[in-house]
This record gives structure tokens, C-alpha cells and sequence, in this order.
């Protein structure tokens, strides 16, 4: 039997403070559910409008979690541009931006107090070929030795506009010298190319100049093709006794399994298999020998060419 549900609304009021702490529970837990997926999503969005699913990051194994806390070594981006060919590269450019984050406490200068925390990013002059989502959209790219401000950095470090006013011999204005930079690393690559080169043709003509003083490898060669005609001659000269072998061998193979094939059941058939086994490669064995003795003619004419010709460099 069902209750009414007149029951369970006036059960509410009979207890008001409970009911409400439980409504006030309840939307809370709502609420936070909210926040957190729209942080999430907000997140998510954030990722997906300054990320590169292009750009890949590399960070040290133990910091997967906290990539602020990654530390790695410096040579890491070379070995990376050497050992990959992922990486796009432009008048020999490597896409390959090694960046550093430091938090510190910033401050205006010496005797200004502790400053306030703030966070420090280091880059290389090949950071806009990696981040080309960023602008400048005020100012110019740092050159060396300099930093870049955001527009809220003056008003937090309690920076007065009074001392912003411009001063006899103060810059206004910083040209850019990235393509400048970039046509200079291009010149020294060619420079070390062509030093490579040079270096390697004195090499070349250092090892010829000796191999023409003393031709050494000229009387290797040489030795090694008498070698193997003092060789192909030797096999040669022994071939007839070879053959005289062979065709003794058959003779036996071929009475050895006659006599087996005429003892009939009295031999086991293992044994007349093993007399028939032997009789086939005593014949290929001597049709062997007999086939080879033109191949070793032709062998040695060729080696007496080599020889010949070797000895005429």
C-alpha cells in the first residue's frame, strides 16, 4: 500500500530546520557540481585556444603532473633537433624553443624593497616560430639583456607614470634584428659547411699523396690475387688424384650395395638404405670433380689476368 503524498509534504514543515539545512545541502552540492564543470570546460577551452596541437612539449619524466616544476638539461634541445626530423625547419632554423619559467619576487631595483611575486619567462629568438598564436600587439620583441612587461607590471610593483617620462638619451624605440640574426646563423652554418668540405678534400688529397708515395694497398692486391692463383693452381694440379678417388670410392659404393641387394632378407634394410646413400653421393661427388676442372681453367686465366694487371698500376 502506497502513501499518500500528502504525507511527505507535511512531514517537511513538521521539521523546518532540517528541511531547510537539507535544501541548503543539496543546492550547495549543486552549485559546486556547476563550478567545477564550468571550470572545466573553461579549462578545456583555454587549452584548446592557446595550444598547438602541432607544438609537442618536453618536460622531464618525473614532472608529468607539474610541468613548472620540470627541469631538463640544456643540451636536450639539440640532441632532440639532431636525433629527429620531425621538427620543420626554415633556412635552417630548427622549430625548437627552449623556454624557461621561473617564479620570484620582482622588484624595480636595488633599495626598493622586497617587490612582489611574480612570474619570470625565459625565451630564445625562436620562440615565435613555435608560439605563432602570440602577438605583440604594443611594443617590440626584447633583444638581449631585455625584458617584456605586461601592462599591468607597473601599477603592481606601485611604478609611478612621473618616472615614465622620457630622458635625454633614453631609447624609444628597438629595431628588430630577428631576420638580421637568422641571415648571420645562416652564414655561419654555410661558413662551417664549407670548412667541413675543405677539411675533408685536404683529407682526401693528404691520403692520396701517400697512397701514390707509397702504394701499399697496390701490393696487398697483389699478393692476395697470387695467393688465390697459387691456390686455384694447386686445387687444379691435385684434381686428377681427386678423380682417381672418387671413382674408387664409386666402384666400392657400387659392389657394397650389390652384395647387400644379394644377400636379400638376410641384410637389414637400414643397412642396404645407408650402402644405397652412399653409392649416389659417391657418383655426384665424381660428377662433381669431373665438371670442375673447366671452371678452374677459367678461375686461373682470370687470376693471371688480375695479376697481371695489378702489377702494371
Amino acid at each position: 500500500m502506497l502513501l499518500p503524498w500528502e504525507y511527505g509534504v507535511r512531514n517537511l514543515s513538521r521539521r523546518p530546520l532540517r528541511t531547510a539545512l537539507t535544501l541548503i545541502a543539496l543546492s550547495t552540492v549543486i552549485l559546486l557540481v556547476f563550478v567545477v564543470v564550468g571550470f572545466i570546460r573553461g579549462l578545456e577551452k583555454s587549452l584548446a585556444t592557446s595550444g598547438d596541437e602541432n607544438v609537442v612539449l618536453v618536460y622531464s619524466i618525473n614532472s608529468e603532473e607539474n610541468i613548472e616544476t620540470s627541469a631538463i638539461s640544456a643540451n636536450v634541445p639539440a640532441l632532440l633537433d639532431a636525433s629527429n626530423d620531425a621538427a620543420l625547419k626554415r633556412f635552417g632554423i630548427a622549430y625548437v624553443s627552449p623556454e624557461m619559467y621561473l617564479g620570484t619576487r620582482v622588484s624595480l631595483g636595488a633599495g626598493e624593497g622586497e617587490g612582489s611575486l611574480g612570474l619570470v619567462r625565459g625565451v630564445t629568438m625562436t620562440a615565435p616560430l613555435v608560439r605563432q598564436n602570440v602577438k605583440i600587439v604594443n611594443g617590440v620583441w626584447p633583444a638581449t639583456n631585455e625584458i617584456m612587461l605586461g601592462p599591468l607590471v607597473a601599477a603592481k610593483l606601485g611604478y609611478s607614470p612621473e618616472a615614465q617620462a622620457l630622458k635625454k638619451g633614453d631609447p624609444i624605440a628597438h629595431l628588430i634584428s630577428i631576420d638580421a640574426e637568422i641571415s648571420v646563423k645562416e652564414a655561419e652554418a654555410a661558413l662551417a659547411t664549407s670548412m667541413g668540405n675543405l677539411n675533408r678534400s685536404i683529407a682526401e688529397r693528404r691520403a692520396a699523396k701517400t697512397r701514390l708515395e707509397k702504394p701499399v694497398h697496390i701490393q696487398v692486391r697483389h699478393a692476395d690475387a697470387k695467393s688465390s692463383l697459387a691456390k686455384a693452381k694447386t686445387e687444379l694440379t691435385n684434381l686428377p688424384f681427386q678423380l682417381e678417388a672418387a671413382t674408387a670410392n664409386l666402384g666400392f659404393a657400387s659392389k657394397s650395395v650389390t652384395g647387400k641387394r644379394a644377400a636379400g632378407k638376410a641384410t637389414p634394410g637400414v643397412v642396404l638404405q645407408k650402402a644405397e646413400a652412399e653409392f649416389v653421393a659417391a657418383g655426384a661427388r665424381l660428377r662433381e670433380l669431373k665438371q670442375r676442372k673447366p671452371s678452374l681453367a677459367r678461375e686461373i686465366d682470370a687470376l693471371e689476368e688480375k695479376v697481371a694487371a695489378i702489377g702494371q698500376q
